[in-house]
């Protein structure tokens, strides 16, 4: 048997004798594309990345969430630790993260 399921929402629908994916429109009704399989895991099958909601995100997109939760806490590491004052404190931890993640940016991607 062979299946035809989708990526994004994991609907699938059951190729009949006779039929082949060719024969249908690849894109499911959530926006998702519908890819052919042999098998088809039920929903209580899916293991915990499938059902991960940030299992879409790329690494530049960890990267840059990553960079803004670094900036906050070095703004606010600077501001209340150190006692610089705030306009310091934001322009500092700005160029600070900016400039590791155009690193990161440079070299991981």
């Amino acid at each position: 048997m062979s299946y035809l399921v989708c990526d994004n929402c994991g609907s699938y629908y059951e190729l009949q004798e006779g039929e082949s994916p060719e024969d249908f429109d690849l894109a499911c009704e959530c926006g998702g594309k519908l890819k052919n399989k042999e098998s088809v895991k039920l929903d209580y099958e899916l293991d915990v990345d499938t059902k991960n909601k940030f299992r879409d995100l790329d690494k530049k997109s960890v990267i840059w969430i990553t960079g803004l939760a670094g900036a906050l806490i070095l703004f606010l590491f600077m501001y209340f630790i150190i006692n610089l004052p705030i306009i310091m404190a934001a322009v500092l931890s700005g160029l600070i993260v900016g400039l590791v993640m155009r690193i990161c940016l440079k070299y991981f991607l």
